[in-house]
């Protein structure tokens, strides 16, 4: 098991995370639409890179202090309402967060800590449906190149004249 790199548990009906502590190798891990509500057992995986938790039942994110070499990271289409615990996160570049419950322009602000943040998608949440979201995310955001799919450009950069609240 210590030399499987990838493993892919999709549509198994998981409840729990708490069979991986052996695939100290493993470097992608795929859990997409499962059961999963919390956050667990992937203490072992320090070479993680990649994790897709999407279409999970998830309501915190919370269990990552060890993957500090993740870089990729899907949450989308679950049911968290605030980012927070990512802190040991500092080499992700590709965070999807798709779909939930957020709510708040602070939680933009807590992304700040990512400074390889290249990749940020965050539609289908009430945050994103505000004018000001892409502007604010754009502005605080400044290695930001992709969000919600579109490509960041000189002209969204330039609308961002500071004369809003947020600059």
């Amino acid at each position: 098991m210590s030399d499987i790199s990838q493993l892919h548990l999709n549509l198994k009906n998981i409840l729990k995370i708490d069979i991986l502590h052996d695939f100290t190798s493993l470097v992608k891990l795929d859990l997409f639409h499962n059961l999963i509500e919390k956050i667990e057992g992937l203490d072992s995986l320090y070479n993680l890179t990649w994790l897709n938790l999407s279409y999970n039942k998830i309501t915190k994110i919370e269990g990552l202090d060890g993957l500090k070499k993740l870089e990729v990271l899907n949450l989308s289409n679950n049911n968290i309402s605030r980012l927070e615990n990512m802190d040991a996160l500092q080499n992700l570049s590709h965070f999807l967060v798709a779909n939930n419950l957020i709510k708040d322009l602070d939680n933009v602000l807590y992304l700040t800590r990512m400074k390889k943040l290249y990749e940020l998608y965050m539609v289908g949440n009430p945050v994103s449906d505000g004018e000001e979201y892409t502007l604010f995310s754009v502005a605080f955001l400044p290695k930001l190149r992709y969000l919600d799919d579109t490509l960041i450009n000189i002209e969204i950069v330039s609308t961002n004249d500071c004369s809003t609240s947020f600059c």
